[in-house]
């Protein structure tokens, strides 16, 4: 019985769970990945330097249980513990520079609780990780161009300024659907209905920056509040309380910078920060203006993540892709996995679990 090959382009959570899923079939896949690392948007920072793990995402931080049941079914699988965010307390409203904030006494709490998984998102991917052989996933790789023959695929990439080629049976494509447009070249090209669909398919999180300040302490819940803020005038626009699910820990504050991307990157990270350690100091008070650690991600910046079409800021978008081009494509061994091409969940962590089409791979 001939060996089924798979290709995967892409070792984000998609990618990692689509080889995790047909190893359990027996088959063992290959991941190609343009980063040096795994997750994808998926990224967790990690310090040891005071004696204690500490974690702070940079990308996605919470689930939903009850709704998000294929995460939560899978926390329970890998044994990852979790816990709710933060929300007791006062929620604080910065509405000028120059006045203090409003505050308002313990009213914001999520219906249902959002949840963080201890060790952060990364631990779900490093769960998925550990499953598969660490041979199977070709970092530093980027796919270039995918041709289908009568044989099944080639794959053309680019492995550290180096041409290689990669043959299988099968292609999954785990990565945003605009990022697979622009820098993947098909032959025979896909349908151009399945085309326009892709490139109008804002990448999640791609328009974002995630700004993290880490203290000594959690020090605004002694005073009362939550941890959670707004802002009219940024650049944090929406602020919640990071901290690890310690009693004795490190304390953290996590934003969303409002600026644009082309803002932000006319800004400058250094500037970036400088401004929203200020922020956080008129909000939180003199001891937010001492962080000892900052962290910053524009994901807008991230080759691998956005385009040019990313760098508009939108409102969630519409996702998944149109059934009758997709299954065609199935017919032929070409699959499309991840959040974006997710029509349930398009747009979390749920969704970068569901693919388009079952991928019992006869």
């Amino acid at each position: 019985m001939k060996t089924k090959r798979v290709i995967i382009i892409g070792a984000g959570l998609s990618g990692l769970y689509s080889a995790y899923l047909l190893k359990r079939q027996g088959i063992e896949a290959t991941i190609l990945e343009s980063r040096g690392r795994v997750g994808g948007r998926i990224l967790t920072a990690k310090t040891e330097e005071r004696g204690e793990k500490e974690y702070y995402d940079l990308g996605p931080s919470w689930f939903w249980p009850g709704m998000n049941r294929r995460v939560e079914s899978l926390v329970k699988t890998f044994g990852l513990n979790v816990f709710a965010q933060q929300e007791e307390g006062n929620y604080l409203m910065e509405d000028t520079k120059t006045s203090p904030p409003r505050v308002i006494p313990g009213i914001y709490v999520n219906s249902p609780s959002s949840y963080r998984v201890e060790g952060g998102m990364n631990s779900l991917v490093n769960a998925v990780y550990k499953e598969l052989k660490e041979e199977q996933i070709v970092l530093n790789t980027q796919v270039t161009r995918i041709t289908k023959h009568d044989g099944g695929y080639t794959v053309h990439a680019e492995t550290d300024g180096e041409s290689t080629v990669y043959e299988g049976d099968y292609v999954i494509s785990a990565i945003p659907l605009r990022l697979l447009v622009n820098q993947v070249g098909f032959s025979p090209e896909l349908p151009e209905s399945l085309l326009k669909v892709m490139l109008n398919t804002p990448t999640w999180m791609a328009a974002h920056a995630k700004f993290v300040a880490v203290y000594d302490r959690p020090f605004w819940r002694d005073e009362g509040h939550s941890g959670t803020a707004s802002s009219r005038v940024g650049p944090l626009v929406e602020i919640h309380d990071a901290s690890i699910n310690s009693q004795s820990g490190a304390g953290a504050l996590f934003g969303f910078i409002g600026y644009n991307a082309q803002t932000r990157k006319t800004a400058g990270r250094e500037k970036l920060k400088e401004l929203a350690i200020e922020q956080l100091s008129h909000i939180f008070g003199e001891k937010a203006s001492k962080p000892i650690r900052v962290e910053l991600v524009d994901w807008s910046q991230e080759e691998y993540t956005a385009t040019v079409d990313d760098q508009v800021q939108t409102m969630h978008g519409s996702y998944g892709l149109p059934s009758e081009p997709v299954e065609q494509l199935a017919a032929q061994g070409l699959y499309f996995a991840g959040t974006e091409a997710a029509k349930g969940y398009g747009g979390y962590i749920e969704g970068a679990w569901r693919l388009q089409k079952s991928l019992y791979l006869s």
